[in-house]
């Protein structure tokens, strides 16, 4: 990442709505190409009462987004 003095924003969190409309798209593209693996990830949650409690891909993301982020203040 690029260089930044305390209390200014990284080139991530400059443009962080920009990368999050490119996953959206990203997403959608991805889902409409290979419906099966949208699919797959989906059966990949946890169910309580037919209600998806937590996606399993995602809390494999949090975690090692916690993991690594882990002590930086």
């Amino acid at each position: 990442m690029a260089k930044e003095s305390k209390g200014s924003l990284n080139i991530f969190e400059q443009y962080l709505t920009v990368w999050v409309l490119l996953c959206i798209i990203a997403g959608i593209i991805f889902g409409k190409v290979t419906p099966g693996a949208a699919k797959f990830l989906d059966s990949l949650a946890i169910y309580v009462n037919g209600a998806p409690v937590i996606s399993i891909p995602i809390a494999i993301c949090l975690f090692f987004y916690d993991v690594s982020h882990h002590g930086k203040d």
